[in-house]
């Protein structure tokens, strides 16, 4: 490794390393436009419902439809999950992409069958989108914790963590 003339990064370093700095702000920026495109669903429905001129059970079809595609990704989803392990940011952004051109499908679409194929994609990569999070381990530093047994649940080690993680670093200085 070269030094660069930029400071301690090497000059053989890639242009744009952006490591672990990226990462956290990115899945949660991701992870919001994520919810905003599902939440908005429910601003748009009267819209649809107008425009469609479906009656209220019409409008129960639509939210059927969602809800039945949601379940149906749950069980075949977490298996692939599981089997691409190395591949999740890739299912993430996939799942993302998916759910943005599933909003535009209802955004312009002339007829309901498009909008309900619209709604199934973007319930189905919304439900496949928390896969990978909920079955990823626990951080390590909980797990090998000297100070207290390992979690038995990720939400438990979460909330056990949380409060002295910066206490315990601040004593120890």
């Amino acid at each position: 490794m070269t030094p660069s003339t930029a400071g301690d990064r090497p000059a053989d370093a890639p242009p744009l390393a952006l490591g672990g700095r990226a990462i956290l702000p990115g899945l949660a920026v991701g992870h919001a436009v994520f919810h905003w495109i599902v939440q908005s669903f429910v601003v748009v429905l009267p819209e649809i419902q107008q425009a469609f001129v479906l009656s209220g059970v019409g409008v129960g079809g639509v939210l059927a439809a969602r809800e039945v595609a949601t379940g149906l990704m749950k069980l075949p989803g977490g298996i692939v999950a599981d089997q691409l392990r190395k591949y999740w940011g890739t299912q993430l952004v996939a799942c993302l992409a998916a759910a943005a051109i599933g909003a535009v499908l209802i955004g312009i679409s002339p007829a309901h069958q498009v909008v309900l194929a619209g709604v199934v994609l973007v319930a189905a990569s919304h439900s496949l989108s928390h896969l990978p999070p909920s079955a990823a381990p626990p951080p390590s530093p909980c797990a090998t914790s000297p100070r207290r047994p390992p979690s038995p649940t990720i939400i438990g080690a979460a909330a056990r963590r949380w409060p002295f993680t910066a206490w315990e670093g601040a004593s120890a200085t």
